[in-house]
């Protein structure tokens, strides 16, 4: 079991490469995800940058699998 904050679930996630979507789906992604996280949208950014940092690139963001702790 985990406690807030946590970053899960990694099935969406490529390592080496990011994957090859075209660009009006990952507007349609990341306009859904601005929503979903709100005001902490800057926070998952910077969480996934660091990820792409070690080469992995995650996709499947949601607030079940990046929690923060308020």
């Amino acid at each position: 079991m985990v406690k807030p904050p946590f970053v899960l679930d990694f099935g969406g996630a490529w390592l080496d490469e990011p994957p090859d979507y075209p660009s009006e789906i990952l507007a349609e992604w990341e306009a859904k995800k601005r929503e979903q996280f709100e005001d902490r949208w800057p926070d998952v950014v910077a969480i996934r940058h660091t990820f792409r940092g070690f080469c992995i690139y995650i996709s499947d963001v949601n607030p079940g699998n990046i929690r923060f702790r308020d």
